[in-house]
């Protein structure tokens, strides 16, 4: 009998978080960071970084997310021999958070994703005659650490930093800050 109450303590005590979740929707604006080492030489740029996500909050502590992100948007970078290129980066990413509440209203969280990257880059020379264009995509993993802040019970702030794995000798990164709201 001992046996038979344990085990449904055990067993309420694992799905009372399941039916305690929140879905939520999410937007920020940030910065997203473009470094690439080519041939022994380092460019870096910013550009303005903005996404749209929905997940869900199993519990206080695990998370699902997935999430639409505009990292560069035409960004010029300029290089020794007289020629520049734009470069337009976007991802749509799936995470799973851990977080780990600090009180009643803050929270830090952990993610680890995938990130389908989408590029479009174009070529210019000295007088700006666009020489050729090309556009890529792949699957990365990346992660990030970030701080939540529950304003109400269903509105939160939120800053993130997120970093995404090398690709084609260049990282990508974003600084943002945010809201969610759950329902």
């Amino acid at each position: 009998m001992k046996k038979n109450i344990f085990a449904a303590a055990l067993l309420a005590s694992l799905v009372s978080p399941v039916m305690a979740g929140d879905f939520y929707l999410a937007g920020d604006v940030g910065w997203a960071k473009f470094d690439l080492d080519d041939d022994g030489s380092s460019y870096g740029k910013s550009d303005t970084s903005f996404s749209l996500s929905g997940g869900y909050q199993f519990s206080s502590n695990f998370g699902v997310e997935l999430a639409y992100r505009q990292l560069l948007n035409g960004v010029k970078l300029s290089f020794e021999d007289d020629f520049s290129s734009k470069i337009s980066v976007k991802a749509l990413q799936v995470s799973l958070i851990g977080s780990l509440p600090i009180n009643d209203s803050t929270s830090v969280y952990g993610r680890l994703g995938y990130a389908h990257l989408s590029s479009k880059a174009s070529w210019y020379d000295s007088d700006l005659v666009k020489l050729g264009s090309d556009s890529g995509s792949d699957n990365k993993a990346f992660a990030g650490v970030g701080a939540r802040y529950s304003v109400t019970d269903t509105v939160g702030l939120r800053v993130e930093y997120d970093r995404y794995a090398k690709w084609d000798g260049a990282v990508l990164s974003a600084l943002t800050v945010g809201v969610d709201y759950r329902f």
